[in-house]
Formats: C-alpha cells, structure tokens, sequence
C-alpha cells in the first residue's frame, strides 16, 4: 500500500498503488460488513447476507483499495511531503432486480440513507479527516445504483479550492456563490430539473460534455444534514437525471462525486452538491496538461437535450402519461 504523495506546485494528491485497477463490485464470494433491508418503509440493518437475497443496500470494504487500515505508516514533511494511505474504503450496492422507476427512485434513497449512515459511522473513527463518496458506473446501472466511499486524513485538493472560493465569495458578496446560482438558474437556459429540494443544472463552464450538478435549495454542507425528505427528493432527481442524461449519452459511462463540507477541524464551509461527468471520450492532452476544458456542446444545449429527456423520466416515475 503507498503513501499520499502531496505536489507543492499543484497540490495534487498522488497514490501509488501497484497493480491497481478501479473497482466498481465487490468481488465474487465476498461477505458484506454490512447489509440493510427496507421494511415497511424503513430501512434495517440485518446481520451479514444469509444469501437468500433479503437484502436492500450491502456495503463491502473494497479488495483493490484506494486506502486501507494496514498503509505504511510514513510521513515526510514539505518540499517532499508524503502521508501514510491508512484509511477505509467501501463499495455500496443496491440490488439489481427488476422494478418500476417509483421503484428505481426508492432504490437510490435507500442507497442514500445507507451512506448517510456510514458517513456518519465514519466520522468517528480516528484519523479521518475527510470522507469522500463517489462512482464510476455505465449507463445501465442507473436502475441499480452503486457507489464508493474512501476515507482521508488530509482535505482533496478540489475541496480546499472549493472552501477558498466559497469564503472569498461569501465575503465580497455576502452570500454563497451555489445559493446565488440555484436563485439565478431558476427559468434559465442552463436549469435542468427543479424539485422541492433540489436543482440540477449544468455549470457555466463544465469540464466536460453533459456535466452537471445538483445542488440543495437550502444551504447545507454535507449528506449529514440532509432530512429524510430531502432524501426522498434527491432520490427521485438522481433517478430522473441520469436516466435522462443515460438518454441523451446512449448509456455512455459516467462518474459522479458529492462534494460536501469537511466535517472535522475545519470552520470552511460549501453548499454541498453533486458533480456528474459523463465520459464519452477521453480527455486530450490540452485539458489534462492545462485544465483548458474543451466541449463540443454548449452548457445550454446539454440543459436542454437532458432536460427533455429528464422530464421524460420524471413522468414515468410520477405515472404521467
């Protein structure tokens, strides 16, 4: 297991991890360390997996770690600075059983719920500075949802940057930058989907083709705030969104990735939201050497082509014709 490489010049985190490829599912035979069951609306936690697949939510400990409790303890200091990559790092799924997209929305919220619950579990465990919560997965996994969770002990580099944007910007204007886009994006070209809770919209100046973002209406910093009802919500936005975008990018893979506020030692705080980066193809080298994002479509556009799409997917999981 290698140690946390942190670059002076950009700030960058860098892992060396030998052999590494990403993993998106557990691995044959493995046991969950924990499992959930929705009953009567709630969601349980039941005692290992006994296989006869009375199961809602399962979350497992990665067998190909970002970090892991059994790291090299190491650290050096500035110019060369390395951290030890001791940590915990889980893979949560839902089941993938045949349903109706009411169905599909309540999956996502029960994923949800079990994270909020690890997240929670997580930040009271020593050395955890930040907890991360992200995926990679393909178009046709939108109906089974599945996603990663890993632990650091120092802040990722794009959440410091979203800590000093946001303090800057809530200083000069006195108010949050993601507040003033959700007030400002309602009506607008680039709005995708609103619910009560939740917008999504893509982003003045994306990374890529087709990202997008959704944020709280209410201002919040993190997964550990969110209600029961706001998770709900959310539930059916993710659905209706990346059914739609699924759509629009012909199942082509996605990543997605929650940036919410440290929770631990650190009095910076983000509106928290969701980033979602389709990948219809690789990025060149002008993007990776210079962060000059180049897009084919206009953020506009994208709004409008998963917009539709979404709407679309939002009625069926409402039942309107």
């Amino acid at each position: 297991m290698g140690a946390i490489r942190i670059s002076q010049v950009t700030g960058r985190f860098s892992i060396t991890q030998p052999g590494f490829k990403p993993q998106n599912r557990p691995g044959a035979g493995e046991r969950p360390v924990m499992s959930m069951v929705s009953r009567s609306g709630i969601l349980q936690r039941i005692h290992g997996d006994d296989g006869s697949g009375d199961w809602t939510v399962r979350i497992f400990q990665s067998h190909k770690p970002v970090v892991a409790q059994d790291a090299e303890s190491v650290f050096d200091d500035e110019p060369r600075q390395r951290l030890p990559s001791i940590g915990h790092h889980y893979i949560i799924e839902t089941a993938r059983r045949k349903s109706t997209p009411a169905e599909e929305c309540q999956r996502w919220t029960d994923m949800l719920v079990a994270i909020q619950d690890r997240v929670r579990w997580l930040y009271e465990q020593g050395g955890v500075c930040y907890v991360a919560v992200f995926a990679d997965m393909e178009g046709d996994d939108v109906p089974s949802p599945r996603m990663q969770m890993a632990t650091f002990q120092a802040l990722p580099p794009s959440i410091q940057d979203e800590v000093r944007a946001s303090d800057a910007s809530s200083l000069r204007q006195g108010v949050c930058a993601t507040c003033q886009t959700i007030k400002e994006i309602t009506g607008d070209d680039r709005l995708v989907l609103q619910t009560e809770s939740f917008s999504a919209f893509c982003p003045w100046a994306p990374s890529c083709p087709y990202e997008f973002w959704i944020a709280p209406t209410r201002h919040i910093s993190g997964l550990l705030q969110t209600t029961q009802r706001e998770m709900d919500d959310l539930g059916m936005m993710l659905r209706a969104t990346l059914g739609g975008m699924a759509r629009v990018t012909d199942g082509a893979p996605f990543g997605m990735a929650f940036h919410f506020s440290p929770e631990r030692k650190n009095p910076g705080r983000v509106h928290w939201h969701a980033e979602v980066y389709p990948e219809p193809r690789r990025p060149t080298a002008l993007e990776t050497g210079f962060g000059v994002m180049v897009s084919d479509t206009s953020p506009e556009e994208a709004a409008r082509r998963i917009r539709v799409a979404a709407r679309e997917e939002m009625a069926a999981i409402v039942g309107v014709e």
